[in-house]
Parts: structure tokens; sequence; C-alpha cells
């Protein structure tokens, strides 16, 4: 996986930082290994900041947000993504998310994921 990841346990989420070029099979590699350490840490609440470069077509953010909504039902996720290139197609992917039982929002900035993580 060419991505770089960083994890931080915070009182109720953990904090999680990407970076690095995107790909179809590097973000499902993400999501796995991001499920995995949930399960070791007893995570259920994250906030995830998205600092990789490069845009997924459609079909592949269809593809894999129905793969992050099987991995994370149930769970909450604030998703932060602050270029203009991708956050179009990471609303589709929240919208998609969010019709199959994970309680996830997209936001442009960390405050606003922080502070809507700390308020529901």
């Amino acid at each position: 996986m060419s991505y770089s990841i960083s994890y931080e346990d915070m009182a109720n989420y953990l904090y999680v930082h990407i970076e690095g070029p995107e790909s179809y099979d590097d973000a499902n590699c993400f999501w796995e290994e991001l499920r995995k350490e949930a399960d070791v840490r007893k995570k259920s609440r994250f906030l995830i900041v998205d600092d990789v470069t490069g845009v997924l077509d459609l079909k592949d953010v269809y593809l894999l947000s129905a793969r992050i909504a099987s991995l994370f039902k149930g769970q909450v996720i604030a998703y932060v993504d602050p270029k203009k290139e991708s956050y179009v197609a990471n609303q589709y992917g929240e919208s998609i998310i969010s019709g199959q039982g994970v309680k996830v929002r997209l936001f442009k900035t960390e405050i606003e994921a922080f502070e809507w993580l700390n308020n529901i």
C-alpha cells in the first residue's frame, strides 16, 4: 500500500490521517486495515483526514463505498476532505454509505468534523 497512515486514540474516537497517491486498490486496503485497527483498539467512531492526491472514478467510488458500508455498519465516521477536486466524488460516497447503515458525514475542515463528532 502506498498510503501513509497514522492513528491517534482520542477519548471517544480514533483519529486517522492518510496521505499518498489515490488508487482503488490502496483505498480498499486502507479501509480493510482501518477495520482491523478499530477492532484492536475497540473503536466505533472515527475522524478521518484525507490528504491523498488524485480522484477515483465514480464506479470505483460506488464499489468502495459499498464495501465501507459493509465494514462499518452501525458506526460513526467524520470524513475530512479539504480538496476541491475530490470533494464531489466523496459526497457521492457519503450518500451511498449513509444509506446503508453508517452514520457518516463529509467535511472540509477538521474543526467542523470534530464538532459534529462530539455532538452526536
